[in-house]
């Protein structure tokens, strides 16, 4: 924390997973793989938008 606490204007990104197994809305369907390329798709959103 004390890095952060370096910067002027921070910025702490969080990635959003959809529903997960055993969660009442998990897509069977789709799985993990759908878990993961949502995953990869908000990591690629965050560093193209500048968040290392």
């Amino acid at each position: 924390m004390s890095s952060i606490s370096r910067l002027k204007k921070p910025i702490i990104a969080m990635v959003h997973f959809p529903p997960l197994p055993g969660a009442s809305l998990y897509d069977p369907g789709g799985g993990m793989g759908r878990i993961i390329a949502s995953a990869a798709k908000d990591i690629e959103a965050l560093q193209a938008g500048g968040v290392d």
